[in-house]
């Protein structure tokens, strides 16, 4: 009889799921072709920011990576000759892509220039160009997103997200309102539709325990796996992936977030190494990688 592996932990994550959300809410061209054409989203923010192209912007970060040191940012960018020379704004303590991917996961919400420089540790000046740089680029945020959100608390203070769940906003009309409004539809969809994953393998024992969640945060769901070969989890991995990605409507939009994967011995993002879900083959061979790095 085999016997059984040791365990790992398998975490599952909707990618970008609540910009994805709100990019349909906001019927944002710019946004929608982003997602449509499997663009990365942190570098066409970065694009749309500061005006150069998708390719050099994820360039500089393989350099950069969260170097948040001005100088040697400057020598980094130095070191690539002249292209940085047509931006309209540079960060100065980060790359492009993570200014993008802190403005994608704040701007949303309509925070200010003030929050985010003291959230990010940027200057105030920098914050403001970065603010209205993200909305010059996605302006379907205010315009339409923001504006139906305030028109629907105007009927009743309620709003419905797109499994049905209503929540009521009382409390002064004032902006502090709004933004928790903003916040509502994308963040509970994204809860729900992680719900809806964690539910499933705890009703279904998700294939005879091989696959056991352990807890749900955010975006994500971390599972334990025991198997005795890599192959038994494809199917419990593959079923919880698809609980997590129903069809959502929102407004003339049918659409569904993508998932990815990380697997490792200890929980966090430095110690887990991307699971594929595109084929067996490639998810069976991550797992066998980790095995062997394991025993060396």
């Amino acid at each position: 009889m085999q016997t059984l592996k040791r365990p790992v932990l398998i975490e599952i994550d909707l990618k970008q799921a609540e910009w994805v959300i709100v990019a349909y809410l906001a019927k944002d061209p710019n946004m929608i072709s982003v997602i449509e054409e499997h663009r990365d989203a942190h570098a066409a923010t970065g694009s749309q920011i500061t005006g150069l192209s998708e390719d050099l912007i994820k360039e500089e970060s393989k350099l950069l990576g969260h170097e948040t040191d001005p100088d040697a940012i400057e020598r980094v960018r130095a070191s690539v000759g002249g292209s940085f020379l047509g931006a309209k704004f540079l960060p100065r303590t980060m790359s492009i892509r993570q200014m993008g991917k802190k403005s994608n996961h704040a701007l949303n919400y309509d925070m200010t220039a003030n929050r985010f420089a003291m959230e990010n540790e940027t200057p105030l000046s920098e914050s403001r160009l970065i603010v209205e740089g993200y909305h010059k680029g996605y302006p379907g945020i205010r315009g339409t997103f923001h504006a139906g959100i305030r028109r629907q608390l105007e009927v009743d203070r309620t709003l419905t997200n797109c499994f049905g769940r209503r929540v009521r906003f009382l409390g002064p009309w004032e902006n502090e309102l709004f933004k928790k409004a903003y916040d509502f539809l994308p963040q509970s969809t994204v809860a729900d539709c992680c719900n809806r994953g964690l539910i499933y393998c705890c009703h279904h024992n998700a294939t005879a325990g091989v696959l056991t969640p352990q807890t749900q945060v955010h975006d994500s769901v971390l599972h334990l796996g025991r198997y005795h070969h890599p192959s038994e989890l494809w199917d419990p991995v593959q079923l919880c992936v698809a609980h997590m990605t129903p069809e959502l409507t929102y407004g003339p939009y049918t659409f569904q977030l993508e998932c990815e994967a990380k697997i490792g011995y200890s929980w966090g993002e430095d110690h887990m190494l991307p699971l594929p879900l595109d084929s067996e083959e490639s998810f069976v061979r991550a797992i066998e990688e980790l095995e062997k790095n394991a025993s060396q």
